[in-house]
């Protein structure tokens, strides 16, 4: 071959590696915009610019089978192309993170988590409407007009959420009994808090437009509140008597394939739930060894429950005082900072900030204060690499 067309070849080989990882840019980029178009929420939990802030997810059966579809497709597009050429370059890491949160997502249908998502916490719709509270911006006309809308769809989101709960538990689906219940506590704490103070409330308290509070006081009396009523009925009086009593999902249709499809979304392994048991067995056995030998050597002691009920209670291992417990959370945060150069080469642009929470036993849950975002949906802990999610393919991330 002479050197003329050794040449060529380079460059036509270069010329498809950049055509490659450029369609790998473009779906995902299409993927991230269309994932947050189908989980509005997220987008606006992870203050995504521009996102869609006037709307709630649709997890209606037409609209559930339009987004598998498309699933399938970006998933088939994605296997038809060889990431190897283009290893070592952010289109390799993008092209990983989308397929591994494709293939997880595709996994766990088997769960049929849109039937029975009652829940205290993660996909819950009383969870998601709550996390939104303090979260949703206001301040610009747009912002008022976009939190107007969401807010009157809360009845059409809750009633599709207790259509596909009715049809779980006609096929065999239910939430555990204890998450029910739970579930009940935080709607009648929400339902029993007065207009003025509920964080249903917290987009007006943020803005300073006597209109917007006016308006949106007005879609919370007569639209939002009578449909929590609603739902809060439903849960009562036709799903909690259905509900299953076994935690586990395995008491589920497909239980077992669901929590093996589980750990396959949260893990990207394809790990037995046994082998998950026997990891997690050895790692607090593991664990304990270690705070044994600790015990011994700074208490002098063996009985680490003893210990560790000391190190709860006894004043000199806790705070006197709130301030003590900030200082120190500021001096870990300080310390942290400071070593991180050695650990990451690239470090977070955003600060991180301390933020005080409501005193237990104020007028809302800790759950409905917004300042927790339980959006894990029910995420296992395991060996291997931590499950990909689509927002890992917003820039910063990349």
């Amino acid at each position: 071959m002479n050197l003329v067309a050794a040449v060529a070849l380079v460059l036509a080989q270069g010329r498809d590696v950049d055509s490659f990882a450029g369609r790998v840019r473009q779906l995902a980029d299409s993927y991230l915009a269309a994932y947050f178009e189908r989980h509005p929420d997220e987008a606006t939990l992870d203050g995504v610019a521009g996102g869609p802030d006037d709307r709630l997810p649709d997890d209606s059966p037409l609209a559930l089978a339009a987004w598998q579809a498309r699933e399938d497709a970006w998933l088939a597009e994605l296997r038809a192309i060889d990431p190897a050429p283009f290893g070592g370059r952010p289109e390799a890491v993008a092209y990983g993170v989308m397929r591994d949160a494709l293939e997880g997502a595709i996994a766990t249908r088997v769960c049929r988590h849109e039937l029975w998502n009652v829940g205290h916490t993660g996909n819950g719709a009383i969870a998601i409407i709550t996390a939104l509270t303090s979260l949703q911006p206001v301040g610009t006309e747009v912002a008022r007009r976009q939190t107007l809308a969401r807010w009157r769809a809360i009845p059409a989101y809750l009633a599709s959420e207790e259509e596909n709960q009715r049809t779980g538990l006609r096929l065999g689906f239910s939430a555990p009994r204890g998450n029910v219940r739970i579930s009940l506590t935080q709607l009648d704490s929400l339902l029993g808090t007065p207009l003025e103070r509920s964080p249903l409330l917290d987009p007006a308290r943020r803005d300073i437009t006597p209109a917007f509070r006016v308006e949106l006081e007005r879609v919370l009396t007569t639209d939002v509140l009578p449909a929590l009523r609603g739902y809060r009925d439903f849960l009562e009086r036709d799903y909690l008597p259905r509900a299953r009593s076994a935690i586990g999902v395995s008491a589920n249709p497909d239980g077992a394939a669901c929590y093996r499809a589980s750990i396959r979304a949260t893990t990207g392994l394809d790990l037995s739930p046994d082998a998950v048991r026997r990891l997690g067995i050895a790692t607090v056995a593991a664990l304990e060894a270690e705070m044994r030998v600790i015990a011994r050597r700074s208490f002098r002691t063996r009985d680490v429950g003893a210990l560790l009920e000391r190190l709860r209670t006894a004043a000199a291992f806790t705070f006197r005082s709130r301030r003590a417990m900030l200082d120190a959370a500021r001096g870990a945060v300080l310390r942290a900072k400071a070593a991180m150069p050695a650990w990451f080469g690239r470090l977070p642009r955003a600060d991180t900030r301390l933020v005080r929470t409501p005193s237990p036993g104020r007028h809302r849950s800790r759950s409905l204060s917004g300042i927790s975002r339980a959006r894990e949906r029910g995420r296992m802990e395991s060996a291997g690499r931590g499950r990909q999610s689509p927002r890992d393919l917003l820039p910063e991330h990349l």
